[in-house]
């Protein structure tokens, strides 16, 4: 195949989305590999499309932050538009929980990564409107990235979505996303409480026969508590999800970095009636803790101390008699 824009060597296709596909690439002038996301050919004639792409490299390019994928180079060769970004050695989140929920660490662990990403890009302007598992890649050192800004908008910016459609997944969309009102960085929180949800329960927090089933969900119904669907679930993780999943924007966490704090105030809570506790006596030996509270550990050194005194009185209280032995045995 010919270099794309004189450049890039396709490779194989490891990716698609609704409106591009996403190919490993080499950069045959620096000699190394990136993904090349190329918009499908049944949209390149639509200007809606190649602008809202060319805005993905625009808003991406700007941002660098260890948790979203970075954007090299931007471009349009025979009709082909293209965008070559960092090639990421990882897998979709939605692709890992096929075989189950995450522990709670691991769930914690992407949230706070994520999130963090996502105040980067809120702090800079960008709010994503598209935050679900098949846009968050885990490397295989459990490192999170954040992708596809394709429908990504300035904060406070006009919508470039027609009027009476919405753009992004409904399973994590927001409620107000749902209205068809503007998205605001609050959205993008919402949608990572709707991928924390589904990452530490292994379901959806919303389902429904349609897209507008789903969607009234979002808007008016209280999700089921994570644990009652999944009795692991922490009860301060499972707090940290319910308030990203809001109904009302104004009552999420501030940012990112507040929804990052909450996550990791998680701490293991272990099953008492599994628990396995060492004998009394023993150097670990503890009490269970009841409450959350730190267990009181008794003390065994009152029948040691007794002991003590009890043969410190006998050597003082025999002393006399002692004694006297010794003078008698001199005469």
């Amino acid at each position: 195949m010919d270099l794309l824009g004189g450049r890039y060597r396709l490779g194989p296709l490891i990716g698609s989305g609704g409106m591009a596909g996403v190919y490993e690439a080499e950069d045959t002038l620096l000699g190394r590999k990136v993904a090349v996301k190329l918009l499908l050919p049944q949209y390149a004639a639509d200007d809606g499309f190649v602008e809202r792409f060319e805005y993905e490299a625009r808003a991406t390019a700007g941002l660098t932050h260890p948790g979203i994928v970075g954007v090299y180079d931007v471009g349009e060769d025979a009709g082909r538009h293209f965008i070559v970004m960092e090639l990421v050695e990882g897998r979709p989140l939605k692709e890992i929980i096929r075989g189950g929920p995450l522990s709670a660490d691991r769930t914690v662990d992407v949230g706070v990564q994520v999130a963090k990403a996502l105040e980067y890009a809120h702090q800079r302007g960008i709010v994503h409107r598209d935050v679900k598992p098949q846009n968050i890649l885990v490397s295989a050192d459990g490192g999170a990235r954040l992708v596809d800004f394709g429908i990504a908008k300035a904060s406070g910016a006009a919508s470039n979505t027609n009027v009476g459609t919405v753009l992004g997944t409904v399973h994590y969309i927001a409620p107000e996303q749902a209205r068809g009102e503007p998205a605001i960085p609050a959205t993008d929180i919402y949608s990572l409480g709707a991928v924390l949800y589904e990452v530490a329960t292994g379901r959806l927090p919303f389902t429904g026969d349609s897209a507008l089933e789903i969607a009234t969900k979002h808007v008016s119904a209280a999700p089921v508590p994570p644990s009652q669907v999944n009795p692991l679930v922490p009860i301060m993780l499972e707090r940290a999800i319910l308030h990203a999943l809001e109904k009302d924007p104004a009552r999420r966490p501030a940012s990112g970095g507040d929804l990052a704090r909450e996550l990791l105030t998680y701490a293991p809570i272990e099953d008492e009636a599994t628990r396995v506790v060492p004998t009394v006596g023993s150097r670990l030996g503890r009490a269970p803790a009841a409450h959350g509270k730190p267990a009181r550990v008794k003390s065994n050194t009152w029948p040691l101390a007794m002991l003590a005194l009890l043969a410190i009185g006998l050597i003082v209280g025999l002393f006399p008699l002692w004694v006297a032995v010794l003078q008698a045995g001199r005469v």
